[in-house]
């Protein structure tokens, strides 16, 4: 908690009203934890192109 209030300028009242996510976010966005996924590999980001170009052209 003292990384919360100190560093990071939490109120207690903020703190306690945050989600486990919201806090895990904020921690990575301070660079003080290391995101659980480095990002989309190229592979990845392939395919999830080809699903929004196939659901977009579908749609019409």
């Amino acid at each position: 908690m003292a990384l919360a209030f100190g560093r990071l300028g939490l109120t207690p009242v903020v703190f306690w009203a945050m989600t486990p996510g919201e806090f895990t976010a904020l921690l990575e966005g301070r660079g003080l934890l290391a995101p659980a996924h480095g990002g989309l590999s190229r592979e990845e980001l392939e395919a999830l192109a080809g699903l929004l170009g196939e659901s977009a052209s579908g749609s019409c």
